[in-house]
């Protein structure tokens, strides 16, 4: 009985060794995995965050332009460009000059008090000038009274017409 116990002892012994062997390979290899999974992660969120910005970056662009009045030539201050699909815009400064985002395939829209506004389809150009036309029909005859500024039909009472020879030699009393 003691040679059994004795063989017993060793298989047990033997055992447990495979065992503690197999399970620190078994550890290795676990770690092993988790480095790897993590560096394929890096690499994924890497390549994610770069795409992500070259998509933001390649979607606008900045356009420049001039408004100008195409009966004179004139610049137009204050002169409003708008995207039409995001309704971003900016204004005109001294010299008719403007900058804004768009992206391709979008609608700059320019308006002016007086001018017919003007939609341009933005295809890549770096520079959009756009002239813009007379619109008669938006303006009316206008009277400036003492408390504001009427139409000319609105008024009841009587009206002086003031024209250019009036201006430099003076109103007859």
């Amino acid at each position: 009985m003691n040679s059994l116990a004795l063989l017993m002892n060793r298989h047990e012994n033997s055992l447990s060794t495979n065992f503690a062997a197999d399970f620190s390979n078994l550890k290795q290899m676990d770690m092993r995995l988790k480095n790897r999974q993590r560096k394929w992660r890096l690499m994924l969120t890497t390549l994610w965050v770069s795409v992500g910005m070259l998509t933001a970056s390649a979607q606008t662009e900045t356009v420049k332009g001039v408004v100008t009045s195409a009966a004179d030539g004139e610049p137009l201050i204050g002169a409003t460009v708008m995207v039409k699909e995001t309704k971003a815009g900016t204004v005109t400064d001294l010299d008719g000059n403007y900058t804004t985002k768009v992206a391709q395939g979008q609608t700059l829209v320019v308006s002016y008090i007086g001018y017919e506004t003007k939609s341009i389809k933005y295809t890549g150009q770096a520079t959009v000038d756009v002239a813009l036309e007379n619109d008669a029909s938006t303006l009316d005859e206008v009277v400036v009274v003492g408390y504001g500024v009427m139409k000319r039909s609105d008024i009841t009472g009587s009206v002086v017409s003031v024209g250019e020879e009036d201006k430099r030699h003076g109103v007859p009393k």
